[in-house]
């Protein structure tokens, strides 16, 4: 039940990374909003790129090949964010959340 927890944790920060919104000065996201171009499209500041590996590491178990892979991903969904791609983030994020589910079925998760 524990490693669902975390998985469940997992997938669900990086849902929350792909989200856009906007921002309230305390940096805070405060409602959807539905950009009409990559480049007016603005994405939130739902979690951090630290938080989703440390929860990465909690699930896949620090210096597995599964942690390494997703490591890889989240990094390359930080690219899409800092340069303001929503559409390639979310896509990321998809690709993420499809890894872990797939690892979750497996019943390969080795830590929470």
């Amino acid at each position: 039940m524990r490693k669902l927890t975390g998985a469940a944790a997992l997938v669900a920060s990086i849902i929350a990374a792909g989200c856009t919104g906007t921002t309230s000065d305390s940096g805070r996201v405060t409602g959807p909003q539905q950009p009409a171009s990559r480049a007016t499209s603005t994405l939130g500041s739902c979690t951090t790129l630290s938080g989703l590996t440390t929860l990465a590491n909690e699930v896949f178990g620090a210096g597995s090949p599964n942690v390494q892979s997703v490591i890889g991903k989240l990094n390359n969904l930080d690219k899409f964010v800092q340069a303001g791609d929503t559409t390639d983030a979310q896509a990321q994020a998809n690709n993420i959340v499809s890894f872990v589910q797939m690892k979750a079925t497996q019943g390969t998760l080795p830590g929470t």
